[in-house]
């Protein structure tokens, strides 16, 4: 919450900086210049308690994922804890449930393109470059469309 307080308060010390000096008379993009600058001189003398609660948060969870890291553990105890949950089921071949990713109809979590790759490369063999699918015929100006042109031409 330091972290949100200091920069909520230099935020603010900015707007008011940036008020004052449009309120003055700089009412040009001079003005956000000039109050940035004066805005950051501002809250370094202003804000040094802010900050340095701030600095010693930070320093406090560098040294906590430091000491986790140390101990072995790569991720945050609940993220380490569902991994060894679903090693577990892994490990005791219960099946995977999944999370409902399959579309409807399709009961088994193949798609259509997934469910017959046999059929499908038969196909392809005994039919070559005749695809079955739009979206695999070669793009017009590639290589492969002009190869197939040179083929229909010979």
């Amino acid at each position: 919450m330091p972290i949100v307080i200091y920069s909520l308060l230099r935020l603010g010390l900015f707007g008011l900086c940036v008020w004052l000096l449009w309120w003055v008379g700089l009412g040009s993009w001079l003005s956000v210049l000039l109050a940035a600058f004066l805005a950051w001189a501002l809250s370094y003398v202003l804000l040094a308690g802010p900050r340095d609660r701030a600095a010693l948060q930070i320093a406090e969870r560098v040294q906590a994922r430091a000491a986790s890291r140390a101990a072995g553990h790569r991720f945050s105890p609940n993220v380490e804890e569902d991994a060894a949950v679903e090693d577990a089921l892994v490990d005791a071949g219960a099946p995977d449930e999944g999370i409902g990713l399959t579309a409807p109809g399709d009961e088994d979590g193949r798609s259509e393109r997934e469910s017959e790759p046999e059929e499908r490369a038969v196909g392809e063999l005994q039919h070559p470059g005749e695809s079955e699918d739009l979206d695999q015929q070669p793009a017009p100006g590639t290589r492969d469309d002009r190869r197939a042109e040179q083929d229909r031409r010979r």
